[in-house]
């Protein structure tokens, strides 16, 4: 039942959580991915993609599926981000199976503490690399403990691409090598296991085929990404932060009294079993993010299905002791859950939707500043997630009306044959041209079902 419930909840939030959560999960993946498919120019990719530091595989994964998708007929992005959502939380949930296999003591109970944990749906279906690395990581693990040859040089392949997909995520991979070395080899006399070894070597090396490829050029993205981030200091650039900021952030971030029990749960885990492969792979990792300077709560994703196996053994059976104080954390916990499904995350992409129901003639904007533009990366280009516009489509400025000031919101307006009266009596507070119909950022389709053919998209801004 616990796992059908979490099935269930992974699948809704892949239904429901549009758009993304931060920009790097859009602007390294999916711009990458239109980028490849020959939709825009250089000049408009992050910097990431300048500097060359950015890894290609799971982008040559996307596009594969995306080549499938145009093949069968698909053409629309938001229904081809919709079917990312469902591989991604497909994905973890099967990673996720294998995890409670491996650590079998805690199988049973682990989809409880899972359920417990409101931000997994939400994040697990997010097609970031923080995320499915750690999946990757996990059926490494499971194959890397196999006493056979093969599973152990294929446990070697996925740690390879593991770190492949998020450099970072290589400290999950060392730390199961220190495990191995200490605990197996050093204290219990096992061999050393050098063909899961021999499997990371051959897997970086068919990886810089695949940056090869992305960049169409030799390319050794991974000393890129060590020269401008550690060399250059360029993290750093984005912000430092003290070494208990993630104390702090999650404690907030993850909704107190729940953001309590997460908290407790790792750091009691780390005591009750010090020898655990988990403790090993986990501690480290955590304990290498405290030490670099440049801090973001998205780093610690990669241990997002460790999670409720940690609170398993250590905060669960004191729930279960008060069984109203479980259902009370149970069913807080699912409401925040569904309460996620709710929020839109970026009203930018909301917007773009009508525009693939409907040919548009043209569209333009208002004023020098792109409404549906993210940001600014290190003042090389705007953040605009031109992955959900028609291809070759650019939006064209027009001059700001005289003695208009404009403000950060914004409306999507459409020249139509339908009266503005039909739905608003006057638009005082908008500066756009006359006889312009309102269909709103969030896509209201109870304004009308299909918009009119032959539209012309304006992006209006509300006045100040």
């Amino acid at each position: 039942m616990n796992r059908l419930l979490f099935f269930l909840v992974i699948f809704l939030a892949a239904i429901f959580s549009d758009g993304f959560y931060k920009p790097d999960e859009h602007f390294q993946l999916l711009e990458f991915l239109n980028y490849k498919l020959g939709n825009i120019p250089k000049e408009e990719m992050a910097w990431e993609h300048v500097m060359e530091m950015r890894p290609w595989s799971q982008v040559l994964l996307y596009f594969i599926f995306y080549k499938i998708w145009a093949f069968l007929g698909g053409e629309n992005p938001f229904y081809f981000s919709f079917l990312l959502r469902v591989f991604s939380g497909l994905f973890f949930f099967f990673c996720f199976s294998h995890l409670c296999k491996r650590f079998s003591y805690f199988s049973e109970k682990t989809f409880q503490g899972a359920l417990l944990c409101w931000f997994i749906p939400f994040m697990c279906v997010r097609p970031c690399s923080e995320v499915f690395s750690s999946c990757l990581f996990i059926l490494g693990m499971s194959l890397f403990f196999s006493s056979h040859r093969w599973p152990q040089f294929l446990s070697g392949l996925l740690f390879g691409l593991t770190f492949h997909t998020r450099f970072t995520s290589g400290f999950l991979v060392l730390g199961l090598g220190l495990y191995h070395f200490l605990v197996e080899f050093l204290f219990s006399q096992k061999k050393l296991k050098f063909l899961s070894l021999l499997g990371i070597f051959i897997s970086l090396g068919l990886c810089i085929l695949i940056d090869s490829w992305g960049y169409e050029k030799l390319t050794f993205t991974s000393y890129n990404y060590y020269f401008h981030n550690v060399v250059r200091n360029a993290a750093s650039e984005f912000g430092v932060s003290p070494w208990y900021y993630y104390f702090t952030k999650i404690f907030g971030m993850g909704i107190p009294p729940l953001s309590l029990l997460y908290l407790t749960a790792f750091f009691a885990f780390l005591k009750m079993f010090p020898l655990s492969p988990l403790s090993f792979v986990c501690g480290f990792y955590f304990l290498v993010h405290v030490l670099i300077p440049h801090k973001e709560v998205r780093f610690l994703l990669t241990l997002l299905p460790f999670i409720p196996i940690f609170i398993v053994p250590t905060v669960l059976p004191f729930l279960k002791r008060f069984s109203a104080l479980y259902k009370i954390t149970l069913s807080l916990s699912l409401f925040i859950t569904f309460i996620t499904y709710l929020i839109p995350l970026r009203k930018q992409i909301k917007a773009l939707k009508p525009i693939w129901d409907s040919p548009t003639s043209a569209l333009y904007y208002y004023g020098p500043n792109n409404p549906i533009s993210i940001g600014k990366t290190q003042g090389i280009t705007d953040l605009t997630p031109y992955f959900y516009l028609p291809p070759k489509r650019r939006m064209e400025s027009l001059p700001l009306p005289a003695n208009q000031r404009m403000a950060k919101d914004f409306f999507l307006f459409t020249h139509s044959s339908m009266q503005e009266s039909e739905i608003f009596t006057s638009l005082p507070d908008y500066s756009c041209q006359e006889k312009k119909t309102l269909l709103s950022p969030l896509y209201r389709q109870n304004l009308f079902k299909k918009p009119p053919k032959g539209i012309l998209v304006f992006f209006c801004e509300k006045r100040t």
